[in-house]
């Protein structure tokens, strides 16, 4: 599963205001982040993301994840497991003078493809392929 979400973010939102917003996903696992800058970003738009108040992409709270024409991604195992099946998201761009747009992505996988024998599992999978909600 892909989750894709362009997030605007004016120009010089302050750090000590930064804009603030819910990316849903769904009841999964979280096996890589992206956030692809465009040119010009020039390591001023900086972007956090969070599971309530977990921070999960970068894991220590107090940096930010920033780029200048790249994709800044990482791969990792994030078991969502309990709602709120969102993602929180915190951006600045201090000392720009356009808005830019970060681009964040979010691949997941099912629950019952990593545990694909038990039989909670193949309950999950059945109701999933029958368009259920989980």
């Amino acid at each position: 599963m892909l989750f894709e979400y362009d997030i605007t973010v004016p120009p010089n939102t302050p750090k000590k205001q930064p804009v603030v917003g819910e990316l849903e996903i769904t009841r999964a696992v979280i096996r890589k982040l992206e956030c692809a800058f465009p040119s010009g970003c020039a390591d001023m738009v900086q972007i956090q993301l969070f599971w309530g108040k977990h921070p999960i992409f970068p894991r220590n709270s107090e940096c930010w994840v920033k780029g200048n024409g790249y994709v800044v991604s990482h791969e990792c195992f994030y078991f969502i497991y309990q709602q709120p099946y969102k993602l929180i998201y915190k951006a600045h761009s201090e000392g720009t003078q356009y808005e830019h747009t970060i681009v964040v992505r979010i691949h997941m996988l099912p629950v019952w493809a990593i545990y694909p024998f038990s039989d909670e599992m193949y309950r999950l999978a059945t109701l999933e392929e029958l368009g259920e909600k989980v």
